[in-house]
């Protein structure tokens, strides 16, 4: 499970698995590129292991956190932000062949301009927000129909209430 450390500061993600029997737990990745992950975070805390990537060399644990459990790794790009081909590749390095993310429009926005998504869930709810709320996916530079990234729809399925489509990346 990847998320981004403004989700975890805005909504406090578990991202584990509940209420389903099971002895293991996805291991919980958190892009930090400030290292602003909070020690009672529960993505730190819950069972199994989580992954700090930060872009800060100055990283250090604080608090209660469980360094037998968590760990950070420093992948930084020139701009100081987390590389997130390098974290991709650490993750491919440790035998995992599938990343669900569960984050915001700036994670999401910047791992498809960076190429890393291969397919789209997307649930859609039958609300209608306006023009404050935010979007899925921050990204600039997309003026025009030739500018879009193009996903082939594999899936459509009604869940209660809610539209679950999946998309995969058109090649």
């Amino acid at each position: 499970m990847l998320t981004g450390s403004g989700t975890v500061l805005a909504d406090d993600p578990a991202l584990t698995v509940r209420h389903v029997r099971t002895q293991r737990q996805p291991l919980r990745v958190i892009v930090d590129s400030n290292f602003s992950t909070p020690a009672d975070a529960k993505v730190l805390n819950g069972p199994g292991k989580a992954l700090i990537a930060t872009a800060n060399d100055d990283y250090e644990f604080t608090g209660e956190v469980d360094v037998e459990q968590n760990e950070v790794i420093y992948v930084p790009t020139a701009s100081r932000t987390v590389d997130l081909v390098a974290l991709m590749d650490h993750l491919s390095q440790r035998e995992i062949n599938d990343v669900l993310v569960e984050a915001g429009s700036t994670l999401c926005g910047a791992l498809l301009k960076a190429d890393l998504v291969d397919e789209l869930l997307l649930y859609l709810a039958p609300k209608i927000l306006g023009n404050d709320a935010s979007g899925m996916f921050h990204l600039s530079g997309l003026s025009s129909l030739a500018d879009c990234v193009d996903f082939d729809v594999i899936d459509i399925r009604q869940m209660g209430v809610d539209i679950r489509v999946r998309l995969r990346k058109r090649q």
